[in-house]
């Protein structure tokens, strides 16, 4: 959806954020026939895009290790 509206993948947690009360706690739990609200690209700050981007990095396959780096 994030592809379609905004030409990025990256930035689906922007309508996952918006939308989380019709959707519920898991992204990937999208149902037929749910209405979801799309925020206007132009209307996004450069920080919600630099953040959603961030939050949607890819995990590491299965079965691998993952170490996360020191904060």
């Amino acid at each position: 959806i994030a592809k379609e509206y905004y030409g990025d993948m990256m930035l689906w947690p922007i309508l996952f954020d918006r939308n989380q009360k019709i959707i519920g706690s898991d992204p990937d739990k999208i149902k037929v026939g749910q209405i979801l609200v799309v925020p206007a690209k132009e209307k996004l700050t450069a920080a919600q895009i630099q953040d959603a981007k961030q939050r949607a990095q890819p995990l590491p396959p299965a079965g691998s290790l993952y170490v996360a780096p020191p904060r």
